[in-house]
């Protein structure tokens, strides 16, 4: 059980896996997007199924930052995404982040984590240009991270507003391969 708020719930789960496509399979409104604000970049394909759904996904490196732009099954803007370290947060908001994983964890480590901007596709293509802008958007942060419990390790990945307060915690569900570990 893990704690929000005062409300005790169950973290939901989340499975995702990506397969690399062609950009012939992509639809052309997610296509022309990516090509309003990437430039001369080379732009990598995704198609990502997750539990009961499929998105398209672009990942694209921009003066040298890593961004993943995600569309809808019919390539409608959800959300952008650019990697970054920890430690570029604000401290008030790495404190508030840390004081929560802290508080569901006897132990964790932070495994990645990502700037996420929602908003108007018009926001989203300027924040992507020119890393600014006046448009209408939501910034949060998107956090994976290992927790130790009483269970044995377990892998989350929380969404966090712009001041670090926990959104959304999902239990990342390990896919199963083919090969074998030894």
């Amino acid at each position: 059980f893990l704690t929000i708020g005062y409300n005790t719930a169950h973290a939901q789960q989340k499975y995702e896996r990506e397969i690399r496509i062609r950009p012939e399979a992509v639809p052309a409104t997610a296509k022309a997007f990516v090509a309003a604000c990437t430039g001369k970049e080379k732009v990598h394909w995704y198609k990502e199924i997750n539990l009961g759904f499929y998105s398209f996904e672009a990942k694209a490196t921009r003066n040298g930052r890593r961004y993943s732009i995600e569309f809808d099954s019919l390539g409608v803007i959800q959300d952008v995404e650019i990697v970054i370290r920890f430690e570029h947060l604000t401290n008030v908001v790495q404190r508030t982040i840390t004081e929560e994983l802290a508080g569901r964890c006897s132990k964790y480590r932070i495994t990645r984590v990502q700037r996420q901007w929602t908003g108007s596709a018009n926001a989203l293509q300027e924040v992507i240009r020119e890393g600014s802008t006046t448009g209408q958007y939501t910034e949060r942060f998107e956090i994976v991270f290992s927790c130790k419990t009483d269970k044995g390790p377990v892998l989350y990945e929380a969404l966090f507003d712009a001041l670090g307060n926990l959104e959304n915690l999902l239990e990342i569900i390990p896919r199963n391969t083919d090969n074998l570990d030894y």
